[in-house]
């Protein structure tokens, strides 16, 4: 299950570290929060990490696969309600005029909320009720004459999406609290009738997402707008390749009358076509001449350089002498194998070696699965400066090749 520290969360993007430092993040915990990168939509979990050695102090984390074991859809056992959750609703009841939430909102405005504060209500705790086929057992129901508002205290599980819709589709508005929100009210004493009190406000984790009529009305215009701006583009793009058209078989019209026109005055003119084709041919020679002689030159050029590597080869193995002994501060060449300054030291890159010569050098950062170095120090007793590019590369390259690795592929693929 990777990790993200973002999310999205009723059309705005929120960051998992700034909630895991709210006050609330158990009611946090259970907003409903959606993925940003996966191209499917999907729910993601808010979880705080509370040791010192991690960098965030909270993420948002993926749903658990399908063929997790620990997410298996197999027989559970049921131990009952927790005490949190009995007390939770317990409160809902004694307290109820007490607290205040959010039934239902518009969703492109602010101005069209519903809200239910309980006054002259009553709560009534584990009532049942069934709709069509099923049989559903509701937390608590407040209940004002016939209006009826299903209360659900989101403890350890949250409430299924088919409860949800059954019950709003039965006449029931339904609401959704977390047990840590309603357990705010057990630091309130229970309002007595014909008090005036301010109301705690309970956050609503499912509340019913409406359009008002202005709101409906703008988007109905909106949409018509857009589909004129559409239909018009289309129209001026229909225009555009109509004319367009037309210009093109203007030009092909005239191509064809010109193509006509020539071919007329070339048949009147037989001579005109030998002059060309001699011409033709002559150019055609020269340039084959041109090549032949560049082609020679590049293979005289080659030569030159090969034998000067050979001659820099023979001379750099017989001036630079090693050191009989070891001393602090000596590198050991990768050709030679030998322990040498320092100083005397080249760093030749991977682009001078074929790919089997570099692995051979770096055997044992190959054979230990560990990443080659881009260079290879080599002694300067194993080291000739190349006669073409003029870069540092192995003496036995030199004898083998006189040139180095990458100027002997050109030059092997001029010729070819």
């Amino acid at each position: 299950m990777s990790k993200q520290r973002y999310a999205l969360f009723e059309s705005r993007i929120v960051n998992a570290h700034e909630l895991a430092q709210s006050s609330m993040i158990d009611t946090v915990k259970k907003r409903a929060f959606s993925c940003l990168t996966c191209p499917f939509p999907h729910r993601m979990r808010l979880v705080q990490t509370k040791n010192k050695r991690y960098t965030w102090q909270g993420h948002f984390r993926h749903p658990r696969s399908k063929h997790d074991a620990s997410t298996s859809h197999g027989p559970r056992m049921s131990f009952g309600e927790s005490d949190e959750h009995n007390e939770a609703k317990t409160m809902l009841q004694s307290h109820v005029g007490t607290y205040a939430f959010l039934v239902s909102k518009c969703g492109g405005c602010a101005l069209h909320d519903c809200w239910e504060h309980g006054d002259d209500a009553v709560v009534e705790l584990e009532r049942s009720c069934r709709i069509d086929s099923r049989r559903y057992v509701y937390d608590a129901v407040m209940k004002r004459g016939s209006e009826s508002i299903v209360m659900e205290v989101w403890h350890t599980h949250e409430t299924g999406v088919t409860k949800i819709s059954d019950t709003r589709a039965h006449g029931l508005q339904f609401a959704e609290f977390c047990t840590t929100d309603v357990m705010r009210l057990a630091a309130v004493a229970p309002r007595l009738a014909g008090e005036n009190r301010q109301w705690i406000i309970l956050n609503n984790l499912k509340p019913l997402i409406v359009s008002c009529a202005t709101c409906t009305v703008q988007r109905v215009a909106c949409e018509g707008r857009e589909a004129a701006v559409r239909h018009a583009a289309a129209h001026h793009a229909s225009n555009e390749v109509a004319v367009t058209a037309c210009t093109w078989n203007q030009v092909v019209r005239r191509e064809q009358e010109m193509h006509e026109v020539y071919c007329r005055e070339y048949d009147k003119l037989p001579c005109i076509i030998a002059i060309k084709e001699k011409r033709i041919k002559q150019k055609e020679e020269a340039q084959r001449e041109l090549q032949g002689l560049k082609y020679m030159i590049h293979r005289s050029r080659c030569s030159a350089w090969r034998e000067e590597g050979h001659r820099r080869a023979m001379e750099a193995g017989s001036k630079v002498q090693h050191p009989e002994k070891y001393s602090p501060g000596m590198k050991k060449c990768s050709a030679c194998c030998k322990w040498t300054d320092a100083s005397r030291m080249h760093a030749i890159g991977q682009d001078k070696f074929s790919r089997d010569e570099y692995i051979a050098l770096n055997k044992w950062y190959w054979d230990n699965d560990k990443n080659l170095p881009l260079q290879v120090l080599v002694c300067a007793a194993c080291t000739v400066s190349c006669a073409r590019c003029d870069k540092s590369f192995c003496s036995t390259h030199a004898i083998k090749y006189g040139m180095c690795f990458p100027c002997n592929k050109k030059c092997m693929r001029t010729q070819q």
